[in-house]
């Protein structure tokens, strides 16, 4: 669910309301930055506490996964525009 918008800022913010994965009190922020003409950096950050019978590593390596996995489908989305 969204609970926070910033198109001034670029971002947002949102809460996952039943967890996701091996996580669970998940709120993330997507932040674009601008940085030249025609580019942006994304910086998409999140708290969480692992799930019972999941650990910190395991629920951060299992996030990253997710994320790097949808920075690729973003940069592949623009590559094709």
């Amino acid at each position: 669910a969204l609970v926070d918008y910033n198109a001034e800022t670029r971002s947002y913010s949102y809460i996952a309301i039943n967890g996701g994965g091996s996580v669970k009190n998940y709120l993330s922020t997507l932040h674009v930055e601008p940085t030249g003409k025609d580019t942006c950096k994304v910086v998409w950050s999140a708290t969480f506490d692992p799930k019972e019978g999941s650990d910190d590593e395991s629920a951060k390596q299992g996030m990253s996964n997710v994320y790097k996995g949808a920075i690729e489908g973003i940069k592949k989305y623009f590559a094709d525009q």
